[in-house]
C-alpha cells in the first residue's frame, strides 16, 4: 500500500510539473493523468478490502 501511495504522489507531482511547462490539455499531461487515475483506483480497491 505504501508503494501505491508513493507512486500516486510521484505521478501527481509529475503531472503538475508537466502541466506548468505545457498546458492541461497537452497529451503528455493527459497520459500521466490516466496513469494517476489507475493507481488511485488501485489504492481505493486496496483500502476497501482492509
Amino acid at each position: 500500500m505504501e508503494e501505491l501511495l508513493r507512486k500516486i504522489e510521484e505521478l501527481r507531482r509529475q503531472m503538475l510539473q508537466t502541466a506548468e511547462e505545457r498546458s492541461l490539455a497537452d497529451p503528455e499531461v493527459c497520459r500521466i493523468s490516466q496513469r494517476l487515475d489507475h493507481y488511485i483506483n488501485e489504492y481505493l480497491k486496496a483500502v476497501r478490502t482492509i
